[in-house]
């Protein structure tokens, strides 16, 4: 069929553009807008503020402990005063009570040494201070502080302080045989530890007299 002279011809396709790759546009740095810049520092303030808010608070707290601190503190301080002040109010009248107790055994010593100046009598005089002995054993006694024996009794370093040593071949090794002062306990606490004197026998009175038995 011959070519139809109306018809246009079709265009050849374009190799050239279809080969070469697009061109990417170029990439440039965004600058913030002001509104952009203004939102983000409002965002920074509102995180310091935050920051500084919750700072403010345990600073509160700490202050709050402090002052509770130092208010136990003080609390404590007035209590120890006051128990300090209760315990010599208590020691006072302690040595008040005992002071009444022993200012009539002073009384009556008094009185001992007036009668004895004035009659001479001796005999008068040593029943008034075993008077004044026994009514001062009994204001002690009743205070709770009595002496204990020590006399034929082994030597104990809680309750006796040794002044001497003496040798005794007839007594026990380490037994008190003399007591220069005696010894009070208050309770069933050592007061004041009895003042001995102690024998020293290395071995014991029976096999001496059984030695000397044995020797003609």
């Amino acid at each position: 069929m011959p070519d139809d002279p109306t018809l246009p011809a079709a265009p050849e396709p374009d190799t050239e553009s279809a080969e070469q790759p697009e061109e990417e546009a170029p990439t440039e740095d965004h600058e913030p807008t002001a509104a952009e810049t203004q939102a983000s520092e409002l965002a920074t303030v509102e995180v310091l503020a935050e920051e500084i808010q919750e700072l403010r608070a345990k600073a509160a707290e700490r202050d709050e402990f402090l002052d509770k601190l130092q208010r136990s503190k003080a609390d404590f301080i007035n209590y120890q005063k006051r128990v300090q002040r209760e315990r010599e109010r208590w020691a006072e009248l302690t040595l008040q009570d005992f002071a009444l107790e022993l200012l009539p055994v002073v009384d009556d010593l008094e009185r001992a040494l007036d009668a004895a100046r004035r009659d001479h009598d001796t005999h008068t005089f040593a029943h008034g201070f075993e008077l004044i002995y026994t009514k001062l054993c009994k204001v002690l006694s009743d205070e709770g502080i009595t002496p204990f024996d020590a006399l034929g009794r082994p030597f104990d370093p809680a309750f006796h302080e040794a002044v001497a040593y003496l040798d005794r071949p007839d007594a026990a090794d380490r037994t008190v045989i003399e007591v220069a002062r005696k010894g009070y306990i208050l309770g069933e606490r050592v007061l004041r530890p009895a003042q001995v004197i102690v024998a020293r026998n290395p071995r014991p009175p029976e096999e001496k007299a059984q030695e000397t038995g044995a020797n003609p």
